[in-house]
């Protein structure tokens, strides 16, 4: 399975995603980092636990067909196909071939219901429908319910893959140290962070951010880029390195200041008097 996860301007950078609460859209973007190869998160209700999210904002992410919501908990990102598209010799098919028989990949690149997609005489629609049926217990559009919104029927749905722990708690550190949530552009750029640096590295460019009073994502990245062109790539080397610089400071500090030619001259004849 591909672990690269792009996120697509043509749906995030729109008035109505921008004018979602930020827990939100944090939940989308996270929703998008979990999904398999065809767009299915089997642990939506891990998700929000991990990001915080509430009921409220995945019925939000409901209504506006920014996911689709299956009967056993399961959900589905309708743009999948506008964000990523993965190469067929990396892609590894969904699990969730239940699910998948109820829905179709219309024209324009979006899941929606098959059920749905009922062109009439004069329209021709474009249906990519994967093994050409349809289930009986698709989640009706009005038929939200406060404690299944989230419901996994762990019977019917496979074990889904462990969200990336160390994307969650570097986002946590983020958020916190930063003061303000980062946005999905961030997280995307994190996301290629950790394909380049372990997550100590980057808690430590973290931490030297803010002890300089620069905590801002740009900065952060900018020492990033300064260790791995000094192929400092460990925290241990990181810290060493510090150390070293640290001490050469201080030695140079110690040294005492050049002296005037008279004051060098006064020294002189009252150490060395003919």
């Amino acid at each position: 399975m591909a672990t690269r996860r792009m996120i697509s301007k043509e749906v995030i950078m729109t008035d109505d995603f921008l004018d979602l609460p930020p827990t939100t859209k944090v939940l989308y973007f996270f929703l998008n980092l979990e999904a398999d190869d065809d767009g299915f998160v089997g642990n939506p209700k891990t998700v929000m636990r991990l990001t915080g999210a509430t009921k409220e904002d995945m019925k939000l992410l409901i209504e506006g067909k920014y996911v689709l919501l299956f009967n056993t908990g399961v959900v589905v990102i309708t743009d999948w196909a506008e964000h990523n598209s993965i190469r067929k010799d990396r892609k590894k098919d969904t699990r969730f071939t239940k699910e998948m028989q109820q829905i179709a990949l219309v024209e324009g690149g979006k899941y929606q219901w098959l059920s749905d997609v009922q062109p009439n005489d004069n329209q021709t629609t474009t249906i990519d429908i994967p093994n050409g049926c349809i289930g009986e217990d698709r989640r009706g559009k009005d038929s939200i319910g406060e404690e299944r919104v989230v419901e996994v029927d762990r019977e019917q749905s496979p074990t889904p893959p462990t969200l990336n722990q160390d994307f969650v708690n570097l986002y946590k550190s983020f958020e916190q140290e930063t003061g303000k949530a980062l946005s999905p552009i961030q997280m995307q750029e994190l996301q290629y962070m950790l394909e380049d640096f372990s997550a100590d590295v980057i808690h430590e460019a973290l931490r030297e951010a803010v002890g300089q009073g620069k905590a801002n994502f740009a900065y952060i990245q900018a020492i990033l880029k300064r260790w791995k062109q000094d192929n400092l790539l460990t925290v241990e080397l990181i810290r060493n390195n510090k150390a070293a610089r640290e001490a050469k400071k201080q030695q140079n500090n110690s040294k005492p200041e050049p002296q005037t030619r008279e004051e060098w001259l006064a020294n002189w004849s009252e150490e060395n008097p003919f």
